[in-house]
């Protein structure tokens, strides 16, 4: 059987973007890393080392929406999460970031660029802002 070449309609991309903020809402969250570790498609979340510096904690993710559309790909963002050092005695170098579902696992994991980022004095602070890119194979 050939491959036919269909088209997820700009309806059907939006309402396939709000079912899946409806089942994410409450399940998604973000965390940062710790060690020295560039994720790939293998990566698990026991791949990465959690922070633990004082302060830190978990954020789950709210606030999807669609940010724009372009006739083929769909951006959707979330509210920014931040992360903030609270002066206390631990601190900790982050190699970077990872989006979990609390049901299923791993979802998503970025080593920062800039890594390792610095987070040891209170008024160290990290913050990332979410986004999905979803996109029709063919336009």
């Amino acid at each position: 059987m050939s491959q036919e070449r269909g088209v997820l309609v700009q309806s059907g991309l939006s309402d396939w973007a709000t079912a899946l903020f409806a089942d994410w809402t409450g399940h998604l969250f973000a965390g940062l890393y710790a060690n020295d570790r560039e994720p790939d498609r293998t990566s698990t979340l026991a791949d990465f080392t959690e922070a633990t510096f004082s302060g830190y904690a978990r954020v789950y993710l709210s606030g999807f929406a669609i940010d724009s559309w372009d006739g083929i790909r769909l951006l959707t963002k979330a509210d920014p999460v931040a992360f903030f050092h609270n002066g206390g005695p631990v601190g900790e170098n982050i190699f970077g970031l990872f989006v979990a579902d609390d049901r299923t696992g791993l979802q998503y994991a970025v080593r920062f660029s800039t890594a390792p980022i610095v987070l040891y004095r209170p008024t160290d602070a990290l913050t990332y802002s979410p986004f999905v890119a979803l996109q029709s194979l063919f336009p």
